[in-house]
């Protein structure tokens, strides 16, 4: 993922999944560590549901095709 997505990602997890940004600093350490992809990760965790991780996935999805 570019850095830049990346940044456009956690800023709509924190704005509107309300994802405090101290457990999102925790899961990008460990998805970096883990190779693991950063929405799989904060739903392994708990931090998101599935019903959430499907709404990451649409919006991954929706600015994929805008950028």
């Amino acid at each position: 993922m570019e850095a830049q997505q990346e940044q456009l990602l956690l800023q709509f997890l924190t704005q509107e999944m309300d994802i405090p940004c101290q457990s999102l600093e925790r899961v990008v350490r460990q998805c970096d560590a883990a190779a693991g992809s950063l929405p799989i990760i904060l739903w392994q965790y708990g931090f998101i549901n599935i019903h959430q991780l499907q709404q990451v996935f649409d919006w991954l999805d929706t600015s994929y095709l805008a950028g």
